[in-house]
């Protein structure tokens, strides 16, 4: 396979520093996998007279803001790796073939992650066209979630983030972790496949409709008048969701002396309840939704993966009785268990947005408070507590 990195530094055989290591370090991996492996350097970083010291291969793979574009074509790559981040991204349409943005920098880890308005527009645009983000630990993907939501990327293809656990360091060095991830790393490569190009929204993520309800195709799974539970995996959109409705048919009149009660509860990855709430049989009449709205201060993080619990409870058990249906819907990412055997059906679930008042806003500014305290970083959080005052 030929491969193109695209870096936003210059790889000097005489100056190597963390930087420099990663980029050959990753064309060392791939080379010892019998890819063949190109570097794509940015022009403006090369003086005239080091320019001519450079064969004619090297000249045209320098890179502008202007040719990234012509360099894919004239290289025809099976693959493009932007290394360090979107920041040096500038393809106006994407290509056909994959394109991987790897972000196993330390300036993007966890709480060194730096939003700058100016570069939400590219980073956007580079997210859309990604077909692979390789994440650091599960907080950084968990950070980026949110933009590839805005990105267009979700919930549809919900694969397009990976997390290697650790960085790959420079080999030989203490904390080199190069056969560790080795394996991983190209096994990302070889599953890639090419997504089309997305339409980003601007915005706070909650505004974008497509993740707020089911698309795909609804099917119906009818409830016996047993003692059972329905699990369901998903993933949490994104913070700015309050609450979540299921739908479900009608119970009829004549059910009550059958089912006793029905609870719906949302488990957060470790099996610990955030919110549970529980309807007798008298209170299902009429509803054709069941509805949780989560704690404002408990409330699960863009990214995280959570697990709803619909429990039946009825005073007899009669199987071939319907008590009533729940609605479903085809080609999920994480199918539905219902009576200990899966299916190939998910849980229709529609997410309520929250109302962006006050009190939310305070609530998300007390969470990056108490996140910068708990990890020792006083100077950041009086920096931040001063900006505030000043407004």
């Amino acid at each position: 396979m030929k491969i193109l990195l695209i870096t936003d530094c210059k790889i000097s055989e005489h100056l190597a520093d963390r930087h420099q290591n990663r980029v050959r370090q990753l064309s060392d991996i791939l080379a010892r996998s019998q890819h063949t492996v190109r570097c794509s350097m940015p022009y403006y970083q090369f003086s005239q007279a080091e320019i001519d010291e450079l064969n004619e291969n090297s000249r045209n793979l320098l890179w502008s803001y202007h040719n990234q574009a012509e360099i894919i074509d004239k290289n025809k790559p099976d693959l493009a790796i932007y290394t360090a981040g979107w920041e040096h991204f500038a393809l106006n349409d994407k290509p056909a073939i994959p394109i991987i943005i790897d972000l196993l920098y330390p300036k993007f880890h966890n709480s060194q992650i730096n939003i700058r308005d100016l570069s939400v527009d590219n980073k956007l645009s580079a997210l859309s066209k990604a077909d692979k983000l390789i994440c650091s630990d599960d907080n950084h993907r968990i950070y980026f979630y949110g933009w590839m939501l805005q990105a267009g990327r979700f919930p549809q293809h919900l694969d397009s983030i990976r997390i290697l656990k650790e960085r790959l360091s420079s080999s030989g060095s203490q904390d080199s972790t190069i056969n560790d991830n080795e394996e991983d790393f190209l096994a990302i490569i070889d599953s890639l496949k090419v997504i089309p190009e997305s339409d980003p929204a601007r915005g706070i993520v909650y505004t974008r409709p497509s993740f707020l309800y089911p698309s795909c195709e609804q099917i119906e799974l009818i409830v016996r008048a047993v003692n059972q539970t329905l699990e369901q995996r998903f993933v949490f959109p994104a913070e700015t969701i309050a609450g979540l409705e299921l739908s479900i048919s009608e119970i009829k009149p004549e059910l009550v002396s059958v089912l006793q009660y029905l609870s719906v509860s949302i488990l957060n990855n470790k099996g610990k309840v955030i919110v549970k709430r529980k309807y007798s049989s008298r209170q299902l009449i009429g509803q054709n939704r069941l509805s949780l709205k989560f704690p404002i201060f408990r409330s699960p993080r863009g990214g995280e993966l959570l697990k709803i619990c619909i429990s039946v409870k009825v005073f007899r058990s009669e199987p071939k009785r319907a008590c009533f249906t729940i609605y479903g819907q085809k080609g999920v990412a994480y199918p539905l268990i219902a009576s200990d055997a899966q299916s190939t059906m998910s849980l229709a679930v529609n997410f309520l947005p929250a109302d962006l008042s006050k009190l939310f806003r305070y609530k998300m500014l007390f969470s990056r408070a108490f996140y910068l305290i708990r990890h020792g970083e006083y100077q950041k959080f009086y920096r931040a507590l001063r900006r505030r005052i000043a407004r």
